[in-house]
């Protein structure tokens, strides 16, 4: 089995399972999230789809560089 990525988890949460993560977000414009204070406070409460529609980031472009990197996306619906 590949890697999975929750979109349902917290930032906080998907880093400590994985710290690749941080990259990946980084590569897709989470480039603020991923500064330990923000990841420290906002990454407890954000989720990536969150995140996502406050910085204007395409869902596609997330989803794209996650595959990318060999990730598998889970949604609450799949």
């Amino acid at each position: 089995m590949g890697k999975v990525v929750d979109f349902t988890k917290t930032v906080s949460e998907l880093v400590s399972e994985n710290p690749e993560i941080k990259e990946v977000l980084a590569e897709a414009g989470f480039k603020e999230i991923i500064k330990p204070m923000s990841l420290a406070v906002m990454g407890k409460v954000m989720t990536i789809p969150n995140g996502a529609a406050i910085k204007n980031i395409p869902m596609d472009k997330v989803f794209e560089t996650f595959e990318k990197h060999g990730f598998e996306v889970k949604t609450e619906t799949s």
